[in-house]
């Protein structure tokens, strides 16, 4: 286990995380720590407790949006995907219409010249 020391909202917090873990809990606490800076501009005299409270309402809003987007570009994905794999299929298709009806004419030319 490591211990690191992050400073979230100007306090100080020492906290102990997996091996190996230490800069991604520090990259976290940057971020947590960003987005509590923002409430305290526009809230003075906010508690540590609501501060707190504040600060994962609006990073769980967030995830919550990051979330729905992502679904979103699923579906988009998913659509896009569809609509090549058809293009594809028509494509193979066309391709194989026009092997026939060359393999055919090579046929006949060879009827003719034999």
């Amino acid at each position: 286990m490591d211990t690191v020391e992050v400073t979230i909202g100007g306090r100080r917090f020492r906290l102990q995380c997996g091996a190996g873990e230490a800069f991604r809990v520090h990259q976290l606490a940057r971020l947590v720590d960003q987005c509590a800076a923002g409430l305290i501009q526009g809230q003075r005299g906010l508690g540590e407790e609501m501060m707190l409270l504040m600060t994962s309402l609006v990073l769980a809003d967030q995830l919550d949006e990051a979330r729905s987007e992502l679904e979103r570009l699923k579906g988009e994905l998913a659509r896009v995907e569809g609509a090549i794999r058809e293009r594809a299929a028509w494509a193979v298709a066309t391709a194989a219409r026009r092997l026939d009806a060359l393999a055919a004419h090579i046929e006949r030319s060879a009827a003719e010249a034999g």
